[in-house]
């Protein structure tokens, strides 16, 4: 038996170690080569995407111990592949918006296979449809076309060519083209393309992939890999496939993730098997946080999944808590549930404590499931009886359907300690030197009943294995050479049991046991090594290196606002622990949490808001998580300008303004509000003034007509009369300033020749002036100076004018009249030299009823309407007026106004009322001629005011038979049973207004006939549009002439005798031909 035992010692030798193990055990290969890290990646995302996440980590972070470069690479690969199959758009027909307007850019489109005769298909001109739209988007951008592949039937031209070919007859410019036709597929297209950029583009950065809708995953995912490779094999700066555009097949979906599975393994030169790679199992978490919780703060857990392969990895961000109470503190329980693959884990962890693992009941079962494989009858020692409890609690735990994720970690750890204190048994001493000779004592050392001592060793040719007798004992030492350690597997009837490192050396092998391995506490100093910052040019980042370097020193950053984007470097160094040493980081105030645990020295922040931050980072153990070392340094991003103290200041002051600029114009409107109140009020007023001024005036020129008055009677009566005469001006000019709308033009609006006007109106103040011992000038161009106005709207802007200035001029002052034009305004100049208007005055002529001081104190009539109505009138012309004055030496007013050099004929509306005057007094003696009274016609009055009403009627009542009513019902009252020769109805009455009354007369076929005379108060013009509209046949504003009157009332009376006169004859001459016809007819019957 010793000789068997020495010839497997020396076959062990040969692979460097020692086993001197008394229970069957296994070795493990040789750690893979990167190749079939490459090979497990792609078969795990082939088969199981994202359920393989798990597993390509754990590939990773194996392949990361092997070349840690080719594992970056692969990483950023995988990232890549998992985004174009899930988040990535595919543009459809042109590249989207947003990318480098400069030659960074460059789009590549993908060729497709030729027609036998050598011509392209429509699928590959649509791509390149699309790639000239995207190229027509970017015009500085580079276009790279791919396609080595020839035609059957030609094989002189090459895909890449005839497109190059299309492009420049399509407009594309030939500087931007680079054709690409040397290979005949994607992988291949993707390497040379690299190498041309690279090499001969070195602006580039950026690649736009161009090729058909359902090829878009696919041709991204095998440029950027290959690209990425490329760049890592040559040291070269990678190029990022960041956007694409696919022309639109009208395909239904995307090529087959196999079928890109394909194309990758083809990129990294492996061959992938196609059998489906097991996946880990969650077997079970760890849950720890850095300080017991306390009520009110943060909840920070770091969650961290073990898997059955060994693998465990932090999945903190994907766990769902329930059942916490931030208010409540470290006396509570929260359920952390974390779930992979059908796999869940609810842990019930107490906030009392940093840590606590638990397992996946599916995991125990998994392990009952193995143990209960083991063949157990080799075993005597009294471990065996603890295992076999140990396993009874198990089950009963794995059969409770409440049993929670603590009572499982329970029952699985305690399964898991009786079974390592079995195998424990078995202690292992060994040595062995050079020529691997040794003794059977430092060879073996074997615990009693462990091993049968039946087993013998056999050994095989090649030493690829050796086996015990009873087959317990397996050895795998295929492809055990130029290794530095090999990983054992001790084996209970082809379970795999513990686990065990055997690292050769010069003088015998070292035996390791992980799970025996102690922790060395160690410490290294943490400090900060650099501060780079973003967006630089070479002058600031030269200019800021001292400074930083100090402020790196002093722990305290200061950065102003555009160089908020920064990286800060770190490291701890421990030349022995180097690789067991790993960051955190937190930005308080900017993060919410600390970094995962990287062993990359450095943290990247980017667009910082302006503030104070505490930028935190520690050095950890990776091998516990323990502290090592922790430093702080404070970053001070000082704010912009915009945002600056005295920014504020102006924000504030220009708030305050537009603040006082409104409260002004609100007090603004309702000044002018009660501007208009106040002259709404006066306008009501003259309304119901007219009336009784009316019944003043109209008798007293009744009064005045009577021959046998007395001289003193007569002065008395001028002398009222005049009074009567002012107070009908005052009413007159408020209801004149009524008429005035600035907001509403002028329906009466013709080209009017102001050189005339001016003349009239010179004419008409000249015998004033003269009276005063004024000068009165008037200068005028030798053309006509036309504007379309209103001339009633012009003679009251210059009656205005002109008044003022004549009424506060002193004798012996002067007044010029300019009038002045450009081809498009006639500019009007009134200057004189009276009293002026004072400074506090100035603000208020135009905007309110007001008369200056010095203008009470002149004795001088008026009413501070005046120059309100000029502005009112300047406005509704569409004009401007200024003015300069100086109190005691002057005023000038200015008034422009838009010129027209369109010229119409006036018409005269006042040739009627002037006949009619002219004629009053010839046909007085008729008029007043008292008529026999049974052939007088009846005259019906309408009038609420009972004294008017009156005085209508003894004015009429000589002349005409009467009736008088009240208002307008008693008038259609009346209408019933009399039908009058003419109507006289007030408008403005209660209940049935007159224009209402004369409404329903008209419409009334049997009183339509009847004249309809309307007297009102209102004398504007849409009154007496109104009236008229309704049908009255005449509208006369009170006051009126009672002449007037009365010669209106009798032409309209006459003219309807007339009408009468006319219709009788027409009638009496159609009855006599009728009658004449009849004759005829008789006597030709005779």
């Amino acid at each position: 038996m010793k000789i068997w035992i020495r010839k497997m010692i020396s076959v062990l030798a040969v692979c460097a170690m020692v086993i001197g193990l008394g229970v069957p055990v296994r070795t493990q290969a040789a750690q893979p080569d990167t190749d079939t890290y490459v090979q497990q990646l792609i078969a795990y995302y082939r088969d199981d995407q994202e359920d393989a996440e798990t597993d390509i980590a754990r590939v990773l972070s194996e392949m990361a111990e092997v070349d840690a470069q080719q594992a970056e690479a692969w990483t950023q690969i995988m990232d890549y592949w998992s985004y174009v199959n899930t988040d990535m758009p595919v543009n459809l027909n042109v590249a989207p918006d947003g990318l480098a307007q400069d030659d960074s850019l460059c789009i590549v489109i993908l060729g497709f296979a030729l027609n036998s005769d050598g011509t392209m298909k429509d699928e590959l001109i649509g791509r390149l449809e699309t790639g000239l739209a995207s190229a027509e988007k970017y015009p500085n951008a580079y276009v790279v076309v791919t396609g080595g592949g020839t035609a059957a039937g030609n094989p002189n031209v090459t895909e890449g060519g005839l497109m190059g070919e299309w492009l420049l007859e399509h407009g594309l410019d030939e500087e931007r083209l680079i054709v690409e036709d040397q290979a005949p597929d994607t992988v291949g297209n993707a390497e040379n393309t690299y190498r041309i950029l690279s090499e001969q583009y070195p602006s580039v950065k950026d690649l736009v992939m161009v090729t058909s809708d359902y090829h878009v995953p696919r041709g991204s995912i095998l440029f950027y890999s290959k690209c990425l490779l490329s760049a890592y094999e040559s040291g070269g700066e990678p190029l990022q496939v960041i956007a694409n555009a696919g022309y639109e097949t009208g395909s239904q979906g995307y090529e087959s993730i196999a079928l890109q599975a394909s194309g990758v393994a083809s990129v990294a030169g492996v061959s992938v098997s196609s059998e489906r790679l097991p996946l880990s199992q969650l077997s079970g978490l760890t849950i720890t946080q850095d300080e017991i919780y306390e009520a009110g703060q943060p909840l920070q857990l770091q969650v961290t999944a073990r898997y059955d392969t060994g693998f465990s990895r932090d999945v903190s961000d994907a766990i769902t808590i329930s059942g916490f109470d931030p208010a409540q503190g470290s006396d509570q329980e929260i359920t952390v549930s974390y779930s992979e693959n059908d796999i869940t884990i609810d842990a019930q962890f107490s906030l009392s404590e940093k840590s606590q693992s638990f397992a996946s009941a599916a995991y125990l079962e998994k392990r009952i499931e193995e143990i209960e494989q083991m063949d157990l009858s080799v075993y005597t020692d009294s471990s065996v009886n603890t295992l076999q409890e140990a396993l009874a609690q198990a089950k009963e735990t794995a059969a409770q359907a409440d049993a929670d994720a603590e009572q499982i970690r329970q029952a699985y750890d305690a399964l898991n300690e009786a079974y390592a204190a079995l195998i424990k048994r078995v202690n292992i001493a060994y040595h062995m030197d050079t020529e691997a000779n040794c003794n059977d004592a430092d060879a073996y050392k074997i615990n009693d009943g462990v091993i049968n001592t039946g087993n013998y060793w056999q050994s095989v040719e090649n030493g690829q294995n050796v086996a015990s007798a009873d087959a317990q004992i397996i050895i795998d030492l295929d492809g055990l050479y130029d290794v530095d350690s090999i990983v054992v597997y001790p084996y209970w009837g082809g379970q795999r049991i513990y686990k065990y490192e055997l690292y050769g050396s010069t003088d015998g092998a070292v035996f390791i046991m992980p799970l025996d391995i102690s922790t060395v506490d160690y410490w290294t100093l943490l400090r900060f090594t650099g501060l780079t910052v973003d967006y630089q040019n070479v002058q600031e980042e030269e200019s800021l290196r001292p400074a930083i370097h100090d402020m790196l020193a002093d722990r305290a950053v200061r950065l102003g606002y555009k160089y908020n984007s920064f990286t800060v470097s770190f490291e701890s160094i421990n030349y022995r622990f180097q690789r067991d040493i790993v960051y955190q980081h937190i930005l308080e105030g900017y993060d919410n949490d600390w970094s995962k645990p990287s062993a990359e020295g450095k943290a990247s922040y980017t667009k910082v808001s302006p503030g104070t931050y505490l930028f935190k980072v520690r050095s950890l153990r990776r091998s516990d998580g323990k502290t090592i070392s922790e430093s702080t340094l404070e970053v001070k991003v000082s704010q912009p300008w915009w945002n600056s103290w005295w920014a504020w200041t102006i924000y504030l002051f220009i708030i305050g303004f537009v603040f006082y600029f409104i409260l002004r114009y609100k007090s603004n409107q309702l000044q002018k509000k009660y501007d208009e109140d106040k002259i709404r009020f006066f306008i009501d007023t003259a309304h119901d003034i007219r009336t009784p001024v009316t019944l003043i005036m109209a008798p007293l020129e009744d009064l005045n007509r009577e021959q046998d008055l007395s001289d003193k009677a007569r002065y008395y009566l001028n002398l009222a009369h005049e009074s009567t005469r002012k107070l009908h001006s005052l009413i007159t000019q408020l209801l004149e300033f009524e008429k005035v709308d600035a907001h509403k033009p002028s329906s009466s609006s013709v080209p009017l020749c102001l050189n005339e006007v001016l003349l009239k109106e010179v004419s008409v103040f000249r015998s004033f002036c003269e009276k005063k011992q004024l000068t009165l000038n008037l200068t005028q161009p030798d053309e006509s100076v036309f504007v379309s106005a209103d001339k009633h709207l012009i003679e009251m802007l210059l009656d205005n004018l002109l008044s003022n200035a004549c009424k506060y001029t002193m004798p012996q002052g002067e007044i010029s009249l300019d009038l002045k034009a450009t081809k498009r305004k006639a500019i009007l100049s009134l200057k004189d030299n009276g009293i002026g208007i004072p400074k506090k005055a100035k603000k208020h002529i135009f905007s309110d009823i007001y008369r200056a001081e010095n203008a009470r104190q002149s004795q001088e009539e008026g009413t501070g309407f005046g120059l309100l109505q000029v502005q009112r009138i300047v406005k509704m012309l569409h004009g401007k007026i200024t003015f300069c004055s100086e109190e005691g030496k002057g005023t000038t007013f200015i008034v422009t106004l838009p010129r027209t050099t369109t010229v119409a004929e006036p018409v005269s509306h006042e040739s009627s009322l002037e006949h009619l005057a002219g004629t009053s007094d010839n046909n007085s003696h008729e008029t007043d001629k008292i008529k026999d009274p049974d052939d007088r016609n009846t005259l019906l009055i309408v009038e609420d005011h009972e004294t008017l009403r009156h005085y209508l009627r003894q004015t009429f009542e000589h002349l005409y038979r009467v009736i008088d009513v009240a208002d307008g019902h008693e008038a259609i009252a009346c209408l019933a049973n009399e039908y009058p020769d003419i109507i006289l109805s007030d408008v403005m009455m209660p209940g049935i207004r007159g224009d209402e009354l004369c409404r329903m007369v008209k419409e009334n076929p049997d009183t339509s006939g009847i004249p309809v005379v309307l007297l009102t108060a209102k004398a504007n013009h849409e009154a007496i549009v109104e009236g008229l509209k309704k049908g009255a046949d005449d509208y006369i504003p009170k006051p009126f002439s009672t002449e007037i009157l009365k010669l209106k009332v009798q032409g309209l009376i006459d003219n309807r005798n007339r009408q009468r006169q006319f219709f009788m004859r027409q009638a009496i001459a159609q009855v006599e031909a009728g009658g004449k016809r009849d004759d005829n007819e008789s006597n030709e019957n005779n």
